[in-house]
């Protein structure tokens, strides 16, 4: 019998890059069962980690990224980029990939360029709205490009471009019916409305004390609160919760059952990260998002600006965030025809079926019946 599909999978060091690569595996090993699988990713970031829990194998390069704030370190940048080129071209001979994929990061540029190089079927996936370094430097060597946002497309050849969306764990946004195990997985209140506050994998000081300004207010207004504050912030966050707030807030620094936290929210708070953006589509609940005034190039901006536009969500300034949320979250809570009608409007840019068009794209690539579907 002819071998399966070998998929060698690259990109890593935010969970922006690595959950995306996950997903795209995880449909391919469903829709193609006897497929082999490897990820490719930086050895000391967290895709070491994340994939292997995923089930996945992982090969790790000694590589790095451009240092845009600590410049003067870049002058060994040549010699991690051979040293990952001499770990990535191993790999390859060693696992003899049909068709190797990119997520984004720096770690994937060595091993898409060399996979171009050596003529073997290439596929990135751009997650934001403003494509990253990576992925801009990769656009013109592969062969097919897939993006979550209409506006990424003038940025990439159009004859290789395709609007899929972003690929997202099914497990992460399946919220049907779950309600009840939410509020008990959390320790919920079942008659109170539940406001959501996520700030992203690293979490958000710039969101966790705007929240802390108006959580008197929010409490008063009859929530209960499900703060994720991010590793880093978890202590200072509950060093400055009040014992009268202590009942009706429940404080995590992460939560590894998203679907669970979106089954409980009433509302949502939540950064404008990729995938972030990409679940709240799905899952349609009332949002206000708060694109980062620190990302990349203000990433996060271009991601949440169409949807505001669209008035599918509220979008706020991290500037301004202490003076704004109170009165912005007073408006869309007691206004309910506007909460269900906004809600319905973010569903409507949902696209819960990209991971499964990727796989198909890297099915295509891997046996020769490619054929690139355009918007």
């Amino acid at each position: 019998m002819p071998r399966g599909m070998r998929v060698m999978i690259s990109g890593g060091g935010t969970g922006g890059h690595v959950y995306p690569g996950i997903a795209i595996a995880d449909a391919i090993k469903r829709l193609f069962p006897d497929s082999a699988i490897l990820f490719v990713g930086a050895h000391n970031r967290l895709e070491m980690q994340k994939v292997p829990q995923a089930g996945y194998d992982i090969v790790g390069l000694r590589a790095r990224g451009w240092q845009r704030k600590r410049w003067w370190t870049n002058w060994s940048l040549p010699w991690y980029m051979l040293m990952g080129l001499i770990k990535a071209r191993h790999t390859i001979q060693t696992f003899k990939p049909d068709v190797v994929v990119g997520t984004g990061g720096y770690v994937s540029i060595p091993v898409l360029w060399l996979a171009s190089m050596l003529k073997i079927p290439t596929l990135i996936q751009e997650q934001n709205a403003l494509p990253g370094l990576a992925n801009r430097r990769l656009s013109k060597r592969v062969d097919v490009i897939c993006v979550a946002y209409e506006s990424a497309k003038a940025h990439f050849p159009s004859q290789k471009v395709s609007l899929t969306g972003n690929p997202l764990r099914a497990a992460t946004v399946a919220r049907d019916n779950k309600r009840l195990e939410a509020q008990q997985h959390f320790r919920l209140a079942a008659h109170l409305p539940c406001l959501l506050v996520v700030g992203g994998s690293l979490g958000a000081k710039a969101l966790n004390l705007a929240v802390h300004t108006w959580l008197s207010d929010i409490l008063r207004m009859g929530f209960q609160v499900l703060w994720i504050t991010g590793q880093a912030h978890i202590a200072e966050v509950e060093g400055l919760l009040a014992p009268e707030h202590r009942q009706r807030v429940r404080s995590c620094a992460f939560t590894d059952r998203m679907d669970l936290a979106y089954a409980a929210a009433d509302l949502v708070i939540s950064r404008a990260g990729a995938l972030a953006v990409s679940e709240l589509c799905v899952v349609g609940k009332p949002t206000i998002l708060v694109p980062s005034a620190h990302a990349v190039a203000n990433h996060q901006f271009y991601n949440a600006q169409p949807l505001a536009q669209a008035r599918a969500v509220c979008m706020l300034n991290d500037t301004t965030l202490v003076e704004d949320l109170g009165p912005a979250l007073r408006k869309l809570w007691s206004h309910s025809n506007e909460r269900v009608a906004q809600a319905e409007r973010l569903k409507s840019w949902a696209r819960p079926q990209a991971a499964d068009q990727i796989a198909r794209y890297v099915h295509g690539l891997a046996t020769g019946s490619f054929s690139l579907q355009t918007e």
